[in-house]
């Protein structure tokens, strides 16, 4: 849902071809739970991503709460870094959760 959203925000062509991308592969779309909520809420009172960036911990909490083995991101400045990986695994242990991968898409590919 957060993808989706900020996809409509994206100017032209981008846009466009991120459309285009949903339309051919189909994504599954995954909910945004109170647990998301939560745990994202948790990110940036840790001040792993800061409040102004909250989509940035909503992606990271969805991946985590869905159970996710990776999160792949092109966001280098707030996610794609290790201090995001060690501190929020941190803040995901403690709630109960496992441990997520955060990647570029170049890795993953």
């Amino acid at each position: 849902e957060v993808t989706l959203t900020e996809i409509k925000r994206a100017p032209s062509p981008r846009k466009e071809w991120l459309e285009e991308i949903i339309i051919r592969y189909s994504p599954t779309v995954l909910e945004l739970g109170s647990d998301c909520i939560e745990l994202s809420d948790e990110y940036t009172k840790a001040h792993i991503i800061p409040r102004r960036y909250y989509d940035d911990a909503l992606h990271l909490a969805i991946a985590t709460c869905y159970d996710l083995d990776v999160l792949v991101s092109w966001n280098m400045k707030h996610l794609v870094k290790l201090s995001t990986r060690r501190w929020a695994n941190a803040v995901n242990k403690l709630y109960g959760y496992r441990e997520i991968d955060i990647c570029t898409p170049e890795e993953v590919f």
